[in-house]
């Protein structure tokens, strides 16, 4: 998966704006996701932007936990592991978000 500009859902279904992917110079050009939240959400702290780790985006994680997924198998067994992407890319907010 390559992250790009756009409307993201996490796993537990709130929606997510990707703004760019950055590169910090000073760790060794580690490249990070920049994001916010459609809607404001307990326990962000009133950020208005948010920073992960590109690889840390793109994880597989088991959806009972929010643990990642630690392996090299393809995608299609990582779907039958139940496991799910921590953030899908999405076409349609409206249709994929689940109300919270």
């Amino acid at each position: 998966m390559t992250v790009s500009r756009g409307w993201y859902r996490h796993y537990k279904g709130h929606a997510y704006v990707v703004l760019g992917v950055a590169c910090l110079k000073h760790e060794g050009d580690r490249r990070v996701v920049i994001y916010t939240s459609v809607k404001t959400e307990e326990g962000s702290e009133g950020f208005d932007f948010l920073a992960r780790d590109e690889k840390d985006f793109e994880v597989w994680v088991d959806p009972e936990n929010g643990q990642p997924f630690v392996g090299t198998q393809s995608e299609s067994c990582f779907r039958r592991s139940g496991c799910v992407r921590r953030f899908e890319r999405i076409t349609d907010p409206e249709k994929s978000i689940v109300p919270a």
